[in-house]
C-alpha cells in the first residue's frame, strides 16, 4: 500500500478565515495527496484573541476540512 503525504506551507492572513480557506483549498487540491499536513493556525493566523475566530465543530473550518 502506498500513501502520498503532502506538507503544505501557506501564507495566511490574520482573522481572515474565509480568505485563508479559499486559498488553502486550491493548495490541497493541487497536492493530490492522501494526507495533507497544514500549519497549526492555517485558517486564522496567530491569534491574540481566540474568541474572535472561535467556532463549533460544525463551523466553516471543520466543514471545509471534511469536504477536502
Amino acid at each position: 500500500m502506498k500513501l502520498n503525504v503532502a506538507i503544505c506551507q501557506v501564507d495566511m492572513e490574520w482573522e481572515e478565515t474565509e480568505h485563508n480557506l479559499s486559498r488553502i483549498e486550491k493548495v490541497v487540491a493541487e497536492a493530490a495527496a492522501d494526507v495533507v499536513v497544514l500549519p497549526e493556525m492555517f485558517a486564522t493566523g496567530f491569534k491574540l484573541r481566540p474568541s474572535v475566530v472561535a467556532e463549533t465543530m460544525d463551523g466553516p473550518v471543520v466543514t471545509a476540512m471534511r469536504r477536502w
